[in-house]
């Protein structure tokens, strides 16, 4: 197992970079001047020149990619060109709503998704069955903005349940940090957990093949001869005596 997360983090290695490269090169390619972001189109030429040489601008872009990988690995991510915030002070800000989120739609596709998925395996072919394989087509089709939307439209905007947008920290509310994320939980979740029901159906159904009605039987049949043997070992022990003796005389 250690073995296998230390694999897929090495994997990571080359894939992160791979995107770096080719969003560093799109960025690149992107019409228009970040210096008009920062300084807009009223700034002189001079500006724009002092502007293209504090952040590099000037340089070939591979010139500029090493020189921002070489920073990045030491954990500055350069400057927004809309806001002049450092990234990574962005990110961190951040970080605490994409925590919540992600862990929060993980416990709803995982309980979700697990439950309908065993349901429907423990009662094959019923109406569990067939409502569990239907909602998790309808969650694979539906993509998550579009079933978000549908969330905010009547529980948001028509009952009133839950707040459209907005964030609550769990430390300032935990009660209004639960009621925050409900929507997009349930809307990421939803959609992930038909993804779970169905791995989770294939597997609870394997297990259950495996005590099955044919299972069953070979463990009767199994078991029959066993006792049979044990009930007429001397009967056996006997016939092949004879059937030794027989050998010899012939």
């Amino acid at each position: 197992m250690l073995r296998l997360v230390v694999q897929r983090v090495l994997a990571l290695v080359p894939l992160l970079l791979i995107v770096s490269i080719l969003t560093f090169s799109f960025t690149s390619l992107l019409p228009g001047d970040p210096a008009d972001l920062i300084i807009g189109d009223q700034g002189t030429q001079a500006q724009h020149e002092m502007v293209h040489e504090r952040l590099g601008l000037n340089d070939p872009v591979v010139t500029r990619y090493f020189k921002w990988l070489g920073r990045a690995v030491q954990g500055d991510l350069g400057t927004s060109y809309f806001n002049s915030v450092k990234v990574a002070d962005a990110v961190m800000l951040r970080m605490p709503i994409t925590l919540s989120l992600t862990f929060a739609s993980a416990f709803v596709a995982v309980v979700v998704g697990t439950s309908a998925g065993i349901a429907a395996a423990l009662y094959p072919r019923s109406w569990i069955d067939r409502l569990a394989t239907l909602l998790a087509t309808i969650g694979q089709a539906i993509p998550n903005f579009w079933f978000g939307i549908l969330l905010v439209a009547l529980f948001a905007v028509k009952l009133q349940w839950f707040p459209a947008t907005g964030f609550t920290p769990l430390t300032e509310s935990p009660a209004g940090w639960l009621h925050s994320l409900t929507l997009p939980a349930l809307a990421l979740g939803l959609s992930t957990s038909a993804d779970i029901a169905r791995q989770a159906y294939l597997l609870a159904g394997t297990e259950a093949l495996r005590d099955g009605p044919l299972q069953r039987a070979f463990r009767d049949l199994h078991a029959g001869a066993q006792h049979f043997f044990a009930s007429n070992a001397a009967s056996i022990d006997w016939a092949r005596g004879l059937l030794a003796r027989e050998d010899r005389h012939g």
